[in-house]
């Protein structure tokens, strides 16, 4: 028998039906296997010669229907409610607080939007409430608070960010905010951006919020300047209610105590990231990261993210901190 990915195997070796996850062929008739077992989440690695595999069973893998019935109904809907604007044209209006009068919905969505011209004419028309300014502020603010949600540290690497374009943008806002779209994305849409691309659209928007007046500029990157400094100041003074919590929590579930337990933690920003390895190990846990700037690499070449998995997997670390970019590829199953 040659062993596949994905077989499940029973047999005297196991005490439970093992799944292959990793098959390594290391020589004529002998391969090294990487098993889950199909109960306890467990993984370990196996080597087996050909007459060890002829005395395991396969397993038929094909599909089961013996799961949680209510939590495939709660996925469904909530993947129905994530495409819902795809076939109801009225989406945007059913999640807002705005109100609209049948006269309205009619003139909007039965005559001015079906034009391209139009359509293009009321991104533009400040009197509709739609100019690419107006919606630049407010994808800003959107941006900004995700970041303040996400950590003290993010949000203040975004103040003396945007601070710094500023200061170095000034004098080529006008030529960007020519280049804008007449239609940013919608806060669907950002919500699958990557982490690079939202960076991008965020140097855009910079430009397109930027006013007319230098000074004015100017006094936005003092402010910048001042709440950045206050964030530093929460940062120093280690008084983050969350960290506190995060802390708590891990203490009260014994990671501190118990390095064979293992943990993956899962964050928007690369600069929460970076925050988190800080205080991780500051507290004397061994971290690995994966993030959308690692290629993936292979296991053995240090720096990359199939390398950060195998160090994980094989506890050689015991916290794994990453972004969207561990969704990848990536097999974090180890218990």
């Amino acid at each position: 028998m040659t062993p596949t990915e994905g077989q499940i195997l029973t047999g005297a070796l196991f005490n439970e039906p093992m799944r292959v996850e990793t098959v390594d062929e290391t020589g004529q008739g002998s391969w090294t296997l990487g098993l889950v077992g199909t109960r306890s989440e467990r993984f370990r690695k196996v080597s087996l010669g050909a007459a060890e595999l002829a005395g395991l069973t396969v397993l038929d893998s094909g599909f089961q229907y013996d799961g949680d019935g209510a939590l495939l109904r709660l996925g469904l809907q909530a993947h129905a409610l994530g495409i819902a604007w795809e076939f109801d044209p009225y989406f945007g209006l059913s999640v807002s607080r705005v109100d609209p009068l049948p006269h309205q919905l009619e003139a909007v969505y039965d005559h001015l939007l079906k034009p391209a011209r139009v359509r293009f004419l009321l991104a533009d028309d400040a009197g509709a409430g739609k100019t690419p300014r107006a919606r630049a502020v407010g994808f800003l603010m959107a941006l900004y608070q995700r970041r303040l949600a996400s950590s003290t540290r993010a949000m203040r690497r975004s103040l003396a960010n945007r601070a710094d374009r500023l200061e170095r943008g000034l004098a080529q806002a006008e030529d960007l905010a020519r280049m804008a779209p007449p239609d940013l994305p919608s806060i669907d849409e950002l919500d699958e951006m990557e982490e690079r691309d939202r960076e991008r659209l965020e140097r855009l928007l910079d430009a397109i919020t930027l006013a007319g007046n230098a000074e004015m500029v100017r006094q936005e990157i003092a402010e910048l300047r001042e709440l950045a400094v206050k964030a530093r100041n929460v940062e120093d003074a280690g008084v983050e209610a969350k960290l506190a919590r995060f802390e708590d929590l891990l203490r009260g579930q014994g990671f501190f105590d118990r390095p064979d337990q293992r943990l993956v933690l899962f964050t928007e920003f690369k600069d929460t990231l970076d925050y988190l390895v800080e205080k991780l190990e500051a507290w004397g846990f061994k971290v690995a990261t994966i993030h959308g700037g690692m290629k993936p690499g292979a296991r053995d070449e240090s720096g990359t993210r199939l390398h950060a998995e195998q160090q994980f997997r094989e506890g050689a670390v015991q916290v794994l901190v990453a972004t969207e970019a561990a969704g990848e590829g990536i097999n974090l199953q180890v218990c």
